[in-house]
């Protein structure tokens, strides 16, 4: 995770040899790792063309938002095997979630087991650094390039994006995408985002409000936004679903009391 460390090695290597691909792909990657898009896509230019390069390229327009053009060069002939987290993310932000889906199953990333519909709860473990159920590890290298695509739209404040991304789930199972909303929004909030971490868990609790886990994170992003009040109704609606969650309890335990009013 070193990037700007590698990017400085690498960067020395291309002096001596500047016409190396490899070291430039990798070089590639850090400055795409670093938000640096522009510099990304000035040291691919004069690449000799190869799936490889073309998937480079397809992921800087993907970053920079402009998914269809990404995936016009995808359908040029990039190898699922090559980018096929970015021909997955390219179809998702174009709206064909369903196309995402047969992406990932061609490209057999998950376990032979797993349906089209079983792998994307699979994003959500990844997203949250939990581990993979039994069975699943090997859709995990491609799981973690998918949610660098997330990531990235976080780190650079691109919310409107990651949301319309989001909203694009109903065209597959609402069960699949509201557990999306509920580990975004913590993520969010972790990262300091708490306003828009705190939109993203409403939107879930609206489409089902009995989530105990949800009302938490509402209630820990509302808490970060000094909403006292909504925090202690968000946290006594999840012990009034599930009496023994701890998090919330020790939530309530330290928000100041209510004023008492006044008898008149």
């Amino acid at each position: 995770g070193a990037w700007a460390d590698a990017l400085g090695f690498l960067e020395r290597e291309l002096e001596r040899v500047p016409d190396e691909p490899n070291i430039k792909l990798l070089a590639v990657r850090c400055h795409v790792e670093l938000g640096q898009l522009e510099h990304a896509g000035r040291v691919l230019q004069g690449c000799p063309d190869s799936a490889a390069v073309r998937g480079c390229r397809a992921q800087i327009l993907l970053l920079e938002g402009r998914a269809p053009e990404a995936l016009h060069i995808l359908d040029q002939g990039v190898p699922l095997d090559a980018e096929s987290w970015v021909n997955a993310w390219a179809h998702v932000c174009v709206g064909d979630t369903a196309g995402a889906v047969n992406m990932w199953q061609d490209a057999r990333c998950a376990a032979p087991e797993a349906t089209a519909a079983g792998l994307l709860p699979l994003v959500l473990h990844v997203f949250a650094d939990d581990p993979l159920p039994d069975g699943y590890e090997l859709a995990r290298p491609f799981l973690v390039e998918f949610v660098r695509g997330m990531r990235f739209l976080i780190r650079n404040h691109r919310f409107n994006e990651l949301a319309a991304i989001i909203e694009k789930g109903p065209r597959l199972p609402s069960a699949l995408w509201q557990p999306l909303r509920v580990n975004l929004g913590k993520q969010l909030t972790f990262d300091g985002f708490a306003d828009v971490g705190l939109e993203l868990l409403v939107e879930a609790l609206k489409a089902d409000p009995k989530q105990p886990e949800a009302l938490y994170w509402a209630g820990f992003a509302a808490l970060q936004l000094n909403y006292i009040e909504d925090a202690r109704t968000f946290w006594e609606s999840c012990v009034s679903l599930e009496p023994e969650f701890l998090l919330a309890k020790q939530g309530l335990d330290m928000l100041p009391q209510p004023p008492v009013p006044l008898v008149s």
